[in-house]
């Protein structure tokens, strides 16, 4: 009877494992969090698609009249890139590969816009003065609006913790907006006085965190293209452990170690004291939202290669007293993105911070103004 029992037991485990790699291989068809129902593509220029599958299989996109494949590589990422679309809509997005399929529906086509910064790109359209006669004249179905939640990361994540997903413009969409906070002011207004002007449709994702430093949404890549900045660039290597900076180190210390266990080893036969054991000579980790790359890697870094016209920026109040060393953080930060993103011509709007009288320190207004003023980052 024990012998029963086991073999019945072995056979609900095998029945679950078999189960459970159904499930797990069910859905094998992913795309990136961003790409939602309502989503705005960027106009006039390659729009870049892209998500998960089995590997070796085929991936078919169509929109608009055309429909573009690619074979997914062995990681199980694949990638197509639309030729250039003119604006309007909507229109039904379709992705199918190994039988499986997902459509996406009220997609347009217009400008897309990034909205990011502190606090000030944050705040809410709920504390802002007169806001309740601005959500009785919103809706706007030419206006679309994305919010990522606040996330941060040691690494480049490749996909969205968080996000509310694209929606048209109405007074419930910009007030459910980031889990009921509000949809951020200044990027509501900047994509309003955009689609007035430009007659298309525009879509903003806004991905900020109020009180962050410049230093946390800038990549790698950024702080290596600025020379005044090389130690911080160091400082990122030394703390991602995909690096080969860090790989290197790593292999250097446990050469060291394997060499010091013997020497340890004679030591305790000996009755004396050990030599110290070496370690890895690493800066603390990237580990909270004022790290360099920390909010990049999880706020930015899922939505390349997304195409888009370009980002606002609302930022500067907690790099204050940093003088002309701001100018050069702006610089990486607007090199990063624009090397991450694939397009040199990224287009960046900044805004010079407001009048404020920070007590600690009389001239940090005027010395974050001018440090605005020199960031001339040509394309």
């Amino acid at each position: 009877r024990s012998r029963s029992l086991r073999r019945c037991g072995m056979s609900v485990l095998l029945f679950a494992v078999m189960s459970f790699c159904v499930v797990a291989n069910a859905a094998t068809l992913k795309m990136p969090a961003i790409f939602t129902d309502h989503a705005v593509l960027q106009q006039n220029a390659a729009v870049p698609v892209w998500g998960w599958a089995a590997p070796g299989t085929e991936v078919s996109v169509s929109i608009a009249g055309q429909t573009k494949q690619a074979v997914v590589k062995d990681t199980g990422k694949w990638r197509v890139d639309l030729e250039a679309m003119t604006a309007g809509g909507p229109h039904e997005m379709k992705i199918v590969s190994a039988g499986e399929s997902i459509t996406l529906s009220d997609i347009l086509i217009g400008e897309v816009w990034l909205g990011s910064g502190q606090s000030n790109m944050q705040w809410s359209i709920k504390n802002t003065d007169g806001y309740e006669e601005e959500l009785k004249q919103c809706a706007n179905d030419n206006i679309r609006i994305a919010t990522v939640y606040r996330e941060f990361s040691t690494e480049p994540l490749e996909d969205l913790r968080g996000l509310t997903p694209w929606m048209p413009c109405t007074a419930e969409s910009l007030l459910q907006s980031c889990k009921g906070e509000g949809f951020s002011a200044v990027s509501y207004y900047f994509a309003k006085y955009l689609q007035q002007k430009l007659g298309v449709p525009v879509g903003i994702i806004n991905t900020s965190w109020g009180g962050t430093r410049i230093e946390p949404w800038t990549p790698l890549e950024g702080f290596e293209a600025v020379p005044a900045l090389a130690d911080i660039a160091a400082t990122v290597r030394m703390n991602t452990p995909s690096s080969n900076d860090y790989q290197n180190v790593l292999r250097e210390t446990i050469s060291k170690v394997e060499a010091w266990l013997p020497e340890a080893k004679g030591a305790l036969d000996k009755g004396s004291f050990a030599p110290a054991l070496p370690s890895i000579a690493s800066e603390s980790a990237l580990n909270t939202n004022q790290s360099p790359t920390a909010l990049y890697n999880a706020m930015v870094n899922p939505l390349v290669p997304y195409a888009n016209r370009g980002f606002i920026w609302y930022q500067g109040e907690s790099n204050r007293g940093e003088g002309m060393l701001y100018r050069d953080k702006m610089e990486a930060l607007i090199r990063g993105w624009r090397t991450r993103f694939e397009n040199e011509e990224l287009a960046c709007y900044f805004v010079q911070l407001a009048p404020f009288k920070y007590g600690d320190k009389p001239m940090a207004l005027a010395e974050i103004w001018e440090a605005q003023v020199a960031t001339q980052i040509s394309a």
